[in-house]
């Protein structure tokens, strides 16, 4: 509906010309997109691939169910990229499956040797904004890499990790996250349209240290 609504534009006769030009570049985005998940070697049902993603090698990539990728993120899928079910991948993340021969290369800086590493995903991770995967990495089931991390290393189920490199800050509740799974409480990728709207909550500690900086952002704070 979208693509068509785009194509549509671009063919009517706008007297600004900039405005055919901006119509015509989103429905080349909103194209490339398309074509970049059809290529996909396996894409699950219910699974979003937001616009401007690139996927170096799309044959290469299989993504489960129910997943988000946002837009902007670069997948350089050589090596193989592996994702589970319900994961979200962050806007600007960039996964790296594979590794140049540096060590003892015949050329400099490199040669045309590259190592597979593929990146392995469980279920239901949650990848922030802006995170780094580097080659030969898995992430557990149901972890959570935070928000500008550089992960190199394996993360264990459930961890959560941050920081350059990143590190394990803490564990989501394993009680909550098992009785979830066994009730099969599970989000959609687009949680506004899941949940028709998000609830916010303010924590105490926030609330008191500051009340007064809330109230002038416009927050209504009960007693």
């Amino acid at each position: 509906m979208i693509a068509s609504l785009l194509k549509k534009i671009t063919t009517w006769p706008f007297r600004c010309c900039h405005g055919i030009r901006y119509a015509s570049t989103l429905y080349d985005v909103h194209k490339r997109a398309e074509e970049n998940k059809n290529a996909i070697r396996l894409c699950g049902p219910g699974t979003k691939i937001e616009d401007n993603v690139s996927i170096s090698w799309p044959s290469r990539v299989r993504i489960g169910k129910n997943c988000l990728v946002q837009s902007d993120c670069i997948l350089h899928s050589m090596g193989g990229i592996h994702i589970g079910d319900y994961v979200g991948v962050g806007s600007k993340s960039i996964l790296v499956s594979f590794a140049h021969n540096y060590l003892r290369p015949k050329y400099l800086p490199y040669d045309n040797i590259i190592t597979i590493r593929p990146i392995i995903i469980r279920d239901f991770v949650w990848i922030g904004f802006a995170a780094h995967i580097m080659p030969g990495v898995e992430i557990g089931e149901g972890a959570i890499v935070g928000m500008g991390a550089v992960v190199s290393n394996n993360v264990p189920p459930l961890a959560v990790v941050v920081g350059n490199p990143a590190e394990v800050v803490g564990y989501r509740n394993k009680k909550q996250f098992e009785h979830c799974k066994k009730e099969k409480k599970f989000a959609g990728p687009m949680l506004h349209e899941f949940f028709g709207e998000y609830k916010e909550v303010i924590p105490g500690f926030v609330r008191k240290k500051y009340s007064n900086e809330l109230q002038e952002l416009g927050f209504f704070l009960e007693e």
